[in-house]
């Protein structure tokens, strides 16, 4: 952790403890008539929104437009966090900073929820790369995995964090967020419980339809001209990609041979679309797309919204619905 962040959480934790002396510095004041829930990244945002209704004040602390990779708590955000009922973070390997500030809280009321817990998340290697033709040579094998599964966050986690790209592992984070509710407000259990259930319907609908999309089209090859962050997604619909850069946050653009080699292969393989990641300006994208003559669609891994997405109340399910829309156009 860096410095930058340890004299962050330290200044929090003397207003937290000095409460008594400093009135008004550490408390926030939220309803008492709901449940303060505070979430890391969108889709637990979401979620908990979904499930809670009217019985749960939710609170995004990353604010919409912002890089989720790259946030660092505020002194407020910590004191937040300290005087709220439930946090809810995506686990170790998004959230690097996440135990440090558990660790500084002073409420021994504060319910704290790992949304990962009972996903079994990937490892940033090529363990669950997609597999080849048995007959071709080991040479060029070896290749076309360089190539074509480029899987990993490339934030030198041992292990890959967007599990909320696969509907699949969406219900399990429902299932964890419902049994946190339940535990903490008991009385309103059959509410949550029903929501959650209604929710996870739609979660299922979401899968099927992704499934029907990829029973359908000829092809099972995307190419993705951003960071790709849907390595649990690609894995659950047998979903082959080829991305223009190393990692999901690689901080070079990608090398001339590598755009090369994807204008090669958007020709060779008639490849109608490639695809573009959210909250970033798709230049590659962009550039591949006119050389090429092809179309430029977003695939959004909904860590984060937009601010305009987020006034409008955009949700889990809508993004992924549009994700659907998009795939069936370039999976043709």
């Amino acid at each position: 952790m860096n410095g930058k962040l340890k004299r962050v959480i330290a200044l929090a934790a003397i207003f937290i403890v000095g409460a008594s002396t400093l009135t008004g510095c550490a408390k926030i004041e939220y309803n008492n008539d709901k449940l303060t829930i505070i979430t890391t990244l969108f889709p637990q945002y979401d979620f908990v929104k979904q499930i809670g209704g009217d019985k749960v004040e939710v609170i995004l602390i990353t604010k919409p437009g912002v890089e989720t990779h790259a946030y660092e708590p505020t002194p407020t955000d910590i004191i937040k966090i300290n005087n709220a009922d439930l946090f809810i973070y995506t686990g170790e390997y998004m959230e690097p900073w996440a135990q440090t500030v558990i660790d500084s809280v002073d409420n021994d009321k504060l319910y704290i929820l790992d949304a990962s817990d009972n996903i079994e998340l990937f490892l940033n290697d090529d363990d669950h790369e997609n597999e080849e033709d048995e007959n071709e040579e080991e040479e060029n094998e070896e290749e076309e995995n360089e190539e074509e599964h480029s899987i990993g966050d490339g934030h030198n986690h041992e292990f890959d964090p967007h599990i909320w790209t696969d509907p699949i592992n969406a219900k399990t984070m429902v299932d964890n967020i419902l049994g946190a509710l339940n535990e903490i407000d008991s009385e309103n259990a059959e509410f949550y419980t029903t929501n959650a259930n209604s929710y996870k319907a739609q979660l299922d609908e979401l899968d099927n339809t992704f499934k029907a999309i990829m029973e359908k089209s000829e092809g099972k090859k995307i190419v993705f001209g951003g960071r790709f962050a849907f390595a649990y997604f690609a894995k659950r619909y047998d979903l082959e990609y080829v991305g223009a850069y190393d990692s999901c946050a690689a901080d070079e653009d990608p090398s001339v041979k590598r755009i090369s080699e994807i204008i090669s292969l958007i020709g060779n393989e008639n490849i109608p679309v490639i695809y573009y990641e959210e909250l970033v300006e798709p230049k590659v994208a962009k550039s591949i797309a006119e050389e090429t003559g092809i179309k430029a669609l977003l695939l959004h891994s909904g860590h984060n919204v937009s601010k305009s997405d987020f006034d409008s109340g955009i949700t889990y399910i809508e993004i992924m619905q549009q994700n659907a829309e998009n795939l069936r156009e370039g999976l043709k």
